[in-house]
């Protein structure tokens, strides 16, 4: 049976709107929660690179900080790919590592609830002070944990070491020094020149920037074709080898249409302005494209090549594996029971497509809330503020009283705080009634 794409993505959004009180009563306190650590994983990702306390009288605004900590994230990850692991600090590793497992545990407390809501019409138990964990809470983590290492094994690990040395090899060989006699009737005019000015010159630079990125990727490129041809094979009884040479060549076209546009969007991407907006929003599609996207300002065009690849693996595998969590919080069960049978076939390619619509649609509600919303009430902020000051002045002589600044200071932040907690509800709502649908769908597949 198909994935009914507008049907999945209706009923996602759904969820996280019209059960906004449930939503709200379950998740409310690790919602504030979940802010408060990434407000202290940023501060404690600071001292961990600038080796001292940072606090607002550094940083004066949470924007500066948020800016801050994506530069530094970036510097973190080409660092990873250029140099390996071991090029990166403890300290840091200890923040980012703490801080995830604290997010997981506090996410996983209210999401559990929610997708068995969504998934079965279970309604969460009664109660507004909710910090639940028990065995389905452990059950959610240890599918995330597992999807995590499958990504880790099968994508993130052969993949990303073929990069990382690949990359090594070039800067290396291009980092050599030669002499150079640019005179021919002179050995005593010597210049020294680098490898790659050296290459330019008698033409054979290209091998290195676009040669060897290329030779990397193919055999994982070639990999992902036969993926491909092996989930979309012919399953109709004596197809023949006609079935499989069409569906060869409809993969490897497809396939090499969906590479074209990942690089071109990344090559595009790393042309264009307004890039904190664009990390921002490629992270509510998916972390790896923030990472990807902050890997691709390091990379030259024809190294993306690789990228690419790591792209397309995660996103078949991602897509395969995503009703895990769903399955094994329904049915309170590790067992993997239907979930590969939500992907097979033409749905993936479904799944795909919805879970872009949905992140569209996400994407675009934030958009408006930054672009519009914000600066409306920003807008209305500042009149009645001027109107509050004009009023003291009239009381007090003239002067404006002390309190009005930061009165209407402490009005914008706090609306500040109130909406990214309120989106925070509706995303995490949306999420989970996705994963109800999958879950659904996994059974009736």
């Amino acid at each position: 049976m198909g994935l009914r794409v507008f049907s999945v993505v209706g009923e996602a959004l759904n969820f996280g709107a019209r059960r906004m009180p449930t939503i709200m009563r379950v998740a409310w306190l690790p919602v504030i929660l979940l802010l408060i650590v990434d407000m202290a994983t940023a501060f404690g990702l600071l001292w961990a690179v600038l080796d001292r306390p940072i606090s607002f009288s550094d940083a004066h605004t949470w924007i500066a900080v948020q800016r801050a900590v994506q530069k530094i994230l970036g510097q973190i990850l080409a660092l990873f790919v250029t140099q390996g692991p071991l090029a990166i600090s403890a300290d840091i590793y200890g923040v980012l590592g703490a801080s995830f497992i604290v997010q997981f545990i506090l996410v996983a407390s209210f999401m559990t609830p929610l997708i068995r809501y969504a998934g079965l019409r279970e309604l969460p138990a009664p109660g507004v002070l909710k910090l639940d964990f028990g065995a389905n809470q452990i059950r959610y983590m240890f599918a995330g944990l597992v999807s995590i290492l499958v990504m880790a094994t099968v994508v993130i690990g052969p993949v990303g070491a073929t990069a990382f040395y690949a990359l090594k090899y070039i800067s290396a060989a291009l980092s050599q020094t030669y002499a150079s006699f640019p005179d021919p009737e002179s050995l005593h005019t010597i210049e020294i020149v680098s490898a790659q000015q050296a290459l330019a010159k008698s033409g054979g630079l290209w091998f290195f920037e676009r040669g060897v990125p290329l030779i990397a990727a193919a055999p994982f490129a070639l990999a992902m074709w036969a993926l491909l041809i092996w989930h979309f094979r012919p399953r109709e009884q004596g197809a023949g080898a006609g079935g499989y040479l069409r569906t060869a060549i409809a993969t490897l076209f497809g396939s090499a249409a969906f590479a074209g546009l990942f690089w071109f969007g990344f090559h595009l991407l790393g042309q264009i302005g307004h890039k904190t907006l664009i990390a921002v929003l490629l992270t509510i599609v998916s972390p790896l494209l923030t990472a990807a996207f902050a890997l691709s300002q390091k990379l030259a065009a024809d190294q993306l090549a690789i990228v690419t690849v790591i792209v397309m693996f995660f996103y078949y595998v991602s897509l395969r594996i995503t009703p895990y969590q769903a399955v094994v919080v329904c049915r309170s069960s590790m067992a993997p029971a239907g979930t590969l049978s939500v992907t097979r076939g033409w749905n993936i390619v479904r799944m795909f497509f919805i879970t872009f619509l949905i992140s569209a649609v996400l994407s675009v509600i934030v958009f408006i809330i930054n672009k519009y919303v914000f600066v409306l009430v920003l807008d209305v902020a500042r009149l009645l503020y001027q109107a509050t000051a004009s009023a003291t002045k009239l009381v007090h002589h003239g002067s404006e009283a002390e309190w009005v600044r930061p009165f209407w200071s402490w009005v914008w932040n706090g609306f500040k705080i109130l909406a990214n907690i309120f989106w925070t509800f509706f995303f995490y709502g949306v999420i989970a009634g996705l994963f109800g649908r999958l879950y659904r769908e996994s059974e009736t597949g």
